[in-house]
């Protein structure tokens, strides 16, 4: 049986039975509760006739989405928990499971502006951070206990780098962001706090260490690629509508951000098993998004779809593969 360009060919009770097989406890009555939650996709009824009644058959491949849906529930335990987590794992749900944390993530950028940006002077090249956002950075800046995602970030640069380096993810989201003209001290230029974060030059937390060919060349990148995002990301505010972007222009950002981030990672691991240590990186990288909520990770995709508009964009990331490509020739 198909419908349109779907094939309905999965009967209930042959999922029923599947699932046990493979170590997967469910009725037929969890089935119908997860496609009512949009979960799984919703079935088709055969009507068999006489005392029989009818029979749900639900379209090719939902075997292999309850079982995932019953792994990510015992890990997880909430309906919208995972149906996010199925969708970032490509199967089709309900609207409201991608739809909802997106809308979460753009409030979260529409209230980042209104806290952290003075109203804009007609006079000024580009917004300025307000006196909130300042004492804000203060405040967490000397507190003993730093927030769990940025701990490794607080060891790394001390206390005023840190500071600095909270300066610049705040500037960079109101649009503020600028690499420095070379004017400013070297604690307080930008691209050596990052270089000092990523692990390209020593800072408090250890030793210099032989840079990989990844550090080398991204290290250097970091402050240029924050200050062409700066110029882009305030957009996501003030022209990038929630309920407007569509499952595919969403989906493909997902595709986009989780291949170059899997292959980055992918190679960088690679690296540390060879020379350990050479990937400072990699732990911060683990510690910042490692486990990330379905907010945070939509908030990402909306990042990801913004900087995809910025001119060139591309052809940076083509002109930073080749930098890495010339960089592992050299070791060889």
């Amino acid at each position: 049986m198909s419908g349109g360009s779907v094939t309905y060919d999965e009967q209930a009770d042959w999922i029923v039975e599947q699932a046990r097989q493979q170590g997967v406890n469910l009725s037929r009555r969890k089935l119908a509760d997860w496609h009512r939650a949009g979960l799984i996709p919703k079935p088709d009824r055969e009507f068999l006739g006489g005392p029989d009644g009818s029979e749900s058959i639900y379209p090719r491949g939902t075997l292999r989405q309850v079982i995932a849906c019953s792994i990510l529930m015992k890990q997880f335990g909430s309906i919208e928990r995972v149906g996010w987590e199925l969708w970032m794992r490509r199967f089709p749900v309900a609207e409201q499971h991608w739809r909802g944390p997106l809308r979460e993530a753009h409030s979260m950028f529409q209230l980042t502006p209104s806290f952290a940006a003075d109203d804009p002077d007609s006079e000024a090249c580009w917004p300025e951070q307000s006196d909130a956002a300042d004492r804000f950075i203060e405040i967490l800046g000397d507190r003993l206990e730093t927030p769990r995602r940025l701990g490794i970030a607080r060891r790394r640069l001390g206390r005023d780098g840190f500071k600095e380096f909270l300066g610049i993810v705040i500037s960079t989201m109101i649009g503020a962001f600028k690499v420095s003209d070379g004017s400013a001290g070297e604690s307080t230029d930008p691209a050596h706090v990052l270089s000092r974060l990523v692990g390209t030059v020593p800072g408090r937390h250890k030793a210099a260490v032989p840079p990989s060919p990844y550090v080398s060349v991204t290290g250097r990148a970091v402050a240029q690629n924050l200050e062409a995002m700066a110029q882009h990301l305030p957009r996501i505010a003030n022209a990038m509508s929630p309920d407007v972007i569509t499952e595919a222009e969403l989906a493909l950002a997902r595709e986009e951000f989780t291949f170059l981030m899997n292959s980055f990672l992918s190679v960088r691991r690679n690296e540390d098993r060879i020379v350990p240590g050479s990937t400072p990186d990699l732990r911060l990288l683990k510690q910042v998004f490692e486990h990330l909520g379905p907010t945070e990770q939509a908030a990402l995709l909306l990042i990801w779809l913004a900087v995809r508009s910025i001119p060139g964009w591309r052809e940076n990331l083509d002109v930073l593969r080749q930098g890495v490509e010339a960089e592992l020739r050299k070791k060889n």
